[in-house]
């Protein structure tokens, strides 16, 4: 079907041809921005890189720490098990001695210049 109305074609070219006439300078636009986008990409994929791999090192020390501390406790563990099973009457005898000493040094300080002025 054929537009009959000779108007509204001559409209429409020109519209046409002016989109036309300002693309030239979108496309470099578009273009320019995409090359600027491309340069900081390529710049900051090294350092995110190399921050990523920092972060994996330190939680791979972080972790080795904790396993090498996991296994002294339990070696201390063990060996507490084992004096206690060697030296029975001695461990209860400590055991009594450091109670008292922590209830001495940690107690609620109301024997210590607390008074009640009214």
């Amino acid at each position: 079907m054929q537009n009959l109305n000779p108007s509204t074609d001559s409209n429409l070219g020109s519209a046409s041809t002016r989109e036309n006439a300002g693309s030239p300078r979108l496309d470099n636009a578009v273009r320019g921005v995409h090359d600027t986008v491309d340069r900081v990409a390529a710049k900051v994929a090294p350092a995110i890189d190399h921050l990523v791999g920092s972060a994996h090192s330190v939680t791979d020390a972080a972790h080795q720490r904790a396993l090498r501390l996991n296994q002294t406790g339990n070696e201390w563990a063990d060996s507490l098990r084992t004096t206690v099973r060697s030296h029975p009457l001695t461990s209860v005898a400590m055991a009594l001695a450091a109670g008292y000493l922590a209830s001495r040094l940690l107690g609620s300080g109301s024997h210590y210049g607390h008074h009640d002025h009214y």
